[in-house]
């Protein structure tokens, strides 16, 4: 939570999180499928119950004053105020899509929510159930042995089809003809991991309606001197 609340107060308005089941059926928002890496604990998040979830330091891998930091509920995450929110879905089946349904609705925030992820029937079974729902498509990047051309074609063809409502490319592969054809199908389009001000600036030539990063405050000073011409 320290993160996203640090994100909120350098000027983001939205933020990307990954949440994921225990074993007895709660949501948390946690990034790996195992807790090996990013707390003190081990083994993968959905065979473990929600309690010993919660027991376990989340914050001291990122740094020592981050000691101690909890891995929060999805609901806790949705109570936040003032920002949108990317729900990346790592978890299976219907009633997983049905608690994650059942929190957004009860948080009132179904309009602040984009929903994604890489399991694709997962998202379309998601638009079914909530068909208000928007939904987000991530295109991979561009392959070695693709031209820009077929590269554009691969990511315009997949997207026309997806019945995703946001298109997510890669920053460093977003271009003005693929911003173009995507609006042309109706879609915003999202510039994905833009890694350095380069890659931001890139995705705000292309046209494209909004973009992630890791470095919020080094897109909010790029984003603000691209418009004022500089």
């Amino acid at each position: 939570m320290v993160s996203f609340r640090h994100a909120i107060d350098l000027g983001a308005d939205g933020i990307e999180f990954d949440v994921q089941s225990t074993a007895d059926g709660r949501l948390v928002v946690i990034h790996d499928v195992s807790l090996d890496r990013t707390t003190d604990g081990s083994g993968p998040v959905f065979a473990s119950s929600f309690d010993a979830v919660r027991k376990l330091d989340s914050g001291s891998w990122f740094g020592a004053d981050f000691a101690g930091e909890q891995a929060p509920t999805l609901a806790e995450v949705l109570a936040l105020g003032g920002v949108e929110f990317e729900l990346e879905l790592k978890s299976y089946g219907q009633a997983f899509v049905d608690r994650v349904l059942a929190e957004v609705a009860s948080a009132q925030v179904v309009d602040r929510v984009e929903f994604t992820g890489s399991n694709v029937p997962l998202l379309l079974l998601l638009k079914r159930r909530e068909p208000t729902a928007r939904i987000g498509l991530f295109s991979a990047p561009q392959a070695a042995w693709m031209s820009d051309e077929v590269y554009e074609h691969h990511v315009v063809g997949v997207a026309e089809t997806s019945g995703a409502d946001v298109i997510h490319v890669p920053a460093r592969c977003i271009t003005p003809r693929i911003v173009d054809r995507l609006h042309g199908l109706g879609k915003v389009v999202h510039g994905n991991d833009a890694a350095d001000v380069d890659e931001v600036r890139r995705t705000l030539s292309a046209g494209a309606d909004r973009l992630s990063t890791n470095d919020v405050a080094m897109a909010i000073a790029t984003r603000d001197e691209a418009a004022a011409g500089r």
